[in-house]
């Protein structure tokens, strides 16, 4: 080996070579992955074909972005057009690029002074030629003209309404109604029953009451639908006076020393019962009567079916009235055997006439007079339950007359 040769194991070979060039090449999966998929978009992408739609927007966009002047100077240097007629005579009337069409700015101040001094001879012309003083003409109405309407603000006149709309709302003011009377109706009801539960144990309370003051007959005791409460004698009596009067509703009516204002000639004329405590009529004022003749019909209805019941029952024999006597002689004794038999009260025609009226009442008006009186006579309360020593006890203790006052 010569020594001009080199030696090929020298480090002169190593250091003379350039290092190629490293490229990093993906150690993962997902970025091989990643890789692919991007190569495959840009290949799709190149090979892909535009649409209609998107060429037209990429041209728009580019016409847009340059102006008519830029556009003829790129036709002229690539030798498409010749020019632009158009353009061609706005530059020879003197258009310059970034001005705008017509004269000058100086040329326009000169014509607004001028139409400026033209308007103010005109208006000094006028001012001439105006009336001195007030106008004497005096201002026009400006009415209705066909179907325009004159004037700022003026209200359109409603349409009227048709026939149909008018028997709808009709009916529906119709419906309305009766739901109105109906719960009127229900609540009139509820009412009713309510009071008719009350009042039983408010009469016997008042029976009790006036019995141990010595008082063998109230008005107020009298239930309609209890026969047991009229005394012997008092149907038959009630019976007779609205037979032999028909003027009987009038005779009522004249009784009643509260009720409408009556005259002091009517109230010096009213029959009073010695041993009634208070006329019913005097506690409801703000009460109507009834016509004359409903209370009487109902009792007479009444005692016709009492009449058949009794004949419907089975007659008993002599022998079993003879042993009751005999029986009721061995236990009552011979003095109570030869007591005579109860007699008949005697009632006065103010009676009378005092309960024919109390029976003309609802349940809710007998309510409140048995209330009322045994108040007024006993100081006796019904919901409290009490009996008070006197009237001032009575208004310390209690709360007041109704029933929502003591809940």
């Amino acid at each position: 080996m010569s020594d001009d040769e080199d030696d090929y194991l020298s480090d002169k070979f190593l250091l003379s070579a350039e290092p190629p060039k490293s490229v990093p090449k993906p150690t993962t999966y997902s970025e091989i992955r990643k890789v692919a998929a991007r190569d495959s978009e840009l290949r799709q992408e190149q090979g892909k074909r535009k649409s209609r739609h998107q060429i037209e927007k990429e041209n728009r966009e580019e016409a847009l972005s340059k102006s008519l002047f830029q556009r003829e100077e790129e036709e002229k240097a690539l030798g498409l057009s010749s020019g632009s007629k158009a353009l061609s005579m706005m530059m020879k009337m003197g258009f310059q690029p970034g001005q705008s069409l017509g004269a000058e700015s100086n040329s326009r101040s000169g014509d607004v002074a001028e139409d400026e001094a033209t308007s103010s001879s005109r208006e000094d012309s006028a001012t001439d030629q105006r009336p001195a003083g007030h106008s004497k003409v005096p201002l026009p109405l400006h009415e209705w003209s066909g179907k325009k309407e004159a004037g700022i603000g003026v209200r359109k006149r409603p349409a009227s309404p048709l026939s149909h709309d008018l028997v709808a709302k009709m009916v529906k003011m119709n419906e309305d109604k009766d739901k109105t009377s109906f719960r009127d109706r229900a609540r009139e009801q509820y009412l009713e029953r309510q009071a008719s539960g009350r009042l039983r144990p408010v009469q016997r309370t008042c029976v009790s009451l006036d019995e141990k003051n010595g008082q063998t007959f109230n008005v107020l005791w009298l239930d309609p639908d209890n026969h047991d409460t009229f005394p012997p004698g008092l149907m038959d009596a009630m019976l007779t006076t609205d037979a032999s009067s028909h003027d009987a509703a009038t005779d009522a009516h004249n009784l009643q020393p509260s009720l409408g204002n009556t005259s002091k000639s009517s109230d010096a004329e009213q029959p009073t019962a010695p041993e009634a405590p208070a006329s019913p009529t005097t506690a409801s004022p703000s009460r109507e009567i009834p016509k004359a003749g409903i209370g009487m019909k109902s009792m007479e209805a009444q005692l016709k079916r009492q009449m058949q019941e009794d004949s419907l029952q089975p007659l008993k024999s002599l022998e079993d009235d003879l042993d009751a006597e005999r029986g009721q002689e061995t236990r009552l004794g011979p003095s109570d055997a030869q007591e005579s038999p109860e007699v008949p009260i005697a009632f006065t025609q103010g009676q009378i006439q005092e309960a024919i009226q109390f029976l003309r009442f609802n349940v809710q008006d007998r309510l409140t007079l048995v209330l009322e009186y045994l108040r007024n006579r006993y100081a006796y309360c019904f919901w409290c339950g009490t009996q008070y020593a006197s009237q001032e006890e009575m208004v310390s203790e209690c709360p007041g007359e109704t029933e929502e006052e003591h809940d």
